[in-house]
């Protein structure tokens, strides 16, 4: 899953599976290899990279295998034990644990990070996430000298899958959120099942946006969208859609 406009379809997709995470590995352990938990495992593995600690969950017992082949080749020394269970049930526990995960890591696939706020989100079924709020009258137009490229190629490729969005900007502010970043405010005019759209939308600016920035989305009606908007240029603006 290389590219961030895919998240949000590959997500679903990870609820409705059977998913693998990984268990310390002890002598006393009774669990077998690939064993099925339909409650809470008695213990979950836990990684570190660059953005912090993180349980690693893989879409099958290949890539698990694969994730530990590359870390520790074939030493022979026990470290983990792969454990599965349903998506939707382990996306549950770390969300009430509010743990970070990344799926797939280590893995030739490429690896999809997912921070503790999103893990919650998703937990219930793809409820809408929370972004951070910024004061509109703050807001500073960003327009294409100084788009930040990963964050808008991955929303542009989005939106093309998306027909009920229509029209999208990008602003951008200081000090803003409650972790005191920058923020990065996607503007968005769709129509039809605007929940899904801002949960897509927000899955991408999760996996794309620059790590020095947070990220929110602003759903606008047509009218809001005319009178606020219009003399700034989109950086989306779907096919047909007169400017």
């Amino acid at each position: 899953m290389k590219s961030p406009a895919g998240h949000p379809a590959f997500l679903r997709l990870l609820r409705e599976s059977e998913v693998c995470f990984l268990m310390p590995w002890h002598p006393e352990m009774e669990a077998d290899e690939g064993e099925e938990f339909s409650g809470a495992p008695p213990a979950l593995a836990v990684w570190q990279n660059e953005r912090g600690p993180h349980v690693p969950v893989f879409c099958n017992m290949e890539r698990a295998q694969e994730a530990l082949e590359r870390m520790h080749g074939d030493d022979g020394a026990p470290r983990w034990i792969i454990g599965s269970m349903n998506g939707a049930d382990l996306l549950e526990i770390l969300g009430q644990k509010r743990h970070a995960l990344v799926l797939n890591p280590a893995c030739e696939t490429g690896e999809v990070y997912l921070n503790s706020q999103t893990v919650k989100n998703l937990a219930p079924g793809l409820a809408l996430p929370k972004t951070e709020q910024a004061r509109r009258e703050a807001l500073a137009y960003v327009g294409p000298a100084d788009y930040p490229t990963d964050l808008v190629q991955a929303l542009f490729t989005l939106m093309k899958s998306l027909p009920t969005v229509k029209t999208a900007w990008l602003f951008a502010g200081n000090d803003l959120t409650s972790t005191g970043k920058p923020v990065y405010v996607v503007c968005v005019h769709a129509t039809g099942d605007v929940q899904r759209v801002t949960t897509d939308i927000t899955l991408v600016c999760q996996a794309a946006s620059p790590p020095t920035h947070d990220t929110g989305v602003a759903m606008l009606d047509e009218a809001s969208a005319a009178a606020n908007l219009k003399r700034f240029l989109p950086f989306y603006r779907a096919a047909g859609k007169p400017g």
